[in-house]
């Protein structure tokens, strides 16, 4: 072969080569668009069920599954289990409760919203996170957004308790009234005008507030972690976590 075609050769190999790696990265990069963003499990104590809407069976769930919009989680009576977001923010659930993560959750723009139809979940969410992220968490009663903080909601009958144990969050309170766009509720039992302000209040740091259903949040009260409170281990647990996220 003459230095002309090897000349030759070599440059026919090295522009296949710039077509193959160009396909591998078009291919590479259609295949991550395509790919769903989840939730992952990253951590799970005892035995957990899930199920990929309400009109599914529920199915074992395990540590390192993904979960997506729609999901529900539920926990047994010993289970602890960790919901770790795209943004490295958590959202952990305590025994005997059931979460589902909602259809407006969108790990791509940092939106996450959460219904707790029963227990307790913790929430912790990371101050390093992109503008405009949000995590939400819903119950019967009440709607809780944060932003940088931490909290723990129990949901029991008709209540809906928040305490909060870093930075602050708005509660609101889940009446249509509370929910009217553009206006604040006009009047409820007994009859009386009511601000807007009024359904959405802040709480700040070791204070908890109770909202029941069809009114607006109660006054928050301070609170002390006691060493002897039966959820104790629990706090005392999250606490813990919240420390590694920092």
């Amino acid at each position: 072969m003459g230095k002309l075609d090897r000349n030759l050769t070599k440059q026919l190999l090295f522009v296949a080569g710039i077509f193959i790696s160009l396909f591998l990265v078009n291919s590479t990069t259609s295949i991550a668009a395509e790919m769903p963003k989840g939730i992952l499990i990253t951590y799970l104590e005892d035995e957990a069920e899930y199920r990929s809407g309400e009109k599914n069976s529920w199915q074992e769930l395990e540590a390192g599954q993904m979960l997506f919009p729609g999901y529900e989680v539920r926990t047994m009576a010993q289970t602890r289990l960790t919901l770790r977001l795209g943004d490295g923010s958590e959202v952990r659930v305590a025994p005997g409760s059931h979460l589902r993560i909602n259809q407006q959750t969108d790990s791509e723009t940092g939106q996450f919203d959460f219904q707790l139809m029963l227990g307790k979940a913790w929430a912790k969410f990371r101050k390093n996170v992109k503008l405009g992220a949000r995590l939400i968490l819903r119950t019967a009663n009440a709607t809780i957004n944060i932003q940088g903080t931490s909290y723990e909601a129990t949901v029991s009958g008709e209540q809906t308790e928040v305490r909060v144990f870093s930075g602050s969050v708005e509660v609101s309170g889940n009446s249509i009234a509370a929910n009217q766009i553009g206006a604040p509720p006009s009047e409820i039992a007994p009859p009386h005008e009511v601000s807007r302000e009024q359904w959405h209040v802040i709480v700040s740091a070791f204070y908890t507030i109770s909202v029941y259903k069809n009114e607006r949040p109660g006054e928050p009260k301070p609170f002390t972690i006691q060493s002897d409170e039966d959820g104790n281990a629990w706090v005392k647990w999250n606490l813990d976590h919240d420390e590694k996220l920092e």
